[in-house]
């Protein structure tokens, strides 16, 4: 659903990607929200502007031959999941998830028993849509920034 500003999926957003599609500024977030003690949620929304009122959701996303306003990811509280953007190959990374072989599935929320399985999907922007890219390599190259050390420099005659 398209979510005004007065009812939103509130979460910690840590993350924006602008776009720009059809002369209209699209904003992608990335956010963390805490559901309660079984389960936590990450979520990809897309804020924008409708005659100067706040916007939330829009089908930017592609998975398969639907298009989604929003993805929301739901696992266990015991797990931490990765959801982020690599600007370099423009695409939003993202652990896959899964529930263990061992539990059987059944009646009641699964999402208490998901979490990451070591596999990575993505969302790769083309073409004005976000599409989904299942099973990536995200290869071993991919390192950190390097963050260089701050040198005190002492004051001059000491």
């Amino acid at each position: 659903a398209k979510l005004r500003d007065d009812a939103w999926i509130g979460c910690v957003w840590y993350d924006m990607i602008t776009r720009k599609k059809g002369g209209k500024m699209y904003y992608v977030l990335l956010g963390w929200k805490g559901r309660n003690t079984l389960t936590t949620q990450k979520v990809i929304d897309v804020l924008s502007f409708q005659s100067k009122k706040v916007q939330f959701g829009y089908p930017l996303f592609k998975t398969g031959k639907t298009y989604k306003n929003r993805i929301l990811f739901e696992y266990t509280a015991s797990a931490t999941m990765s959801l982020r953007y690599e600007a370099k190959e423009d695409m939003i990374v993202f652990d896959h998830l899964s529930v263990p072989a061992h539990i059987q599935s059944g009646e009641g929320n699964m999402a208490q028993f998901t979490g990451p399985d070591g596999t990575y999907d993505a969302l790769e922007y083309k073409k004005g849509k976000w599409n989904l890219l299942k099973d990536i390599d995200i290869g071993t190259n991919w390192k950190p920034k390097k963050v260089k050390p701050v040198i005190p420099v002492p004051p001059e005659g000491k």
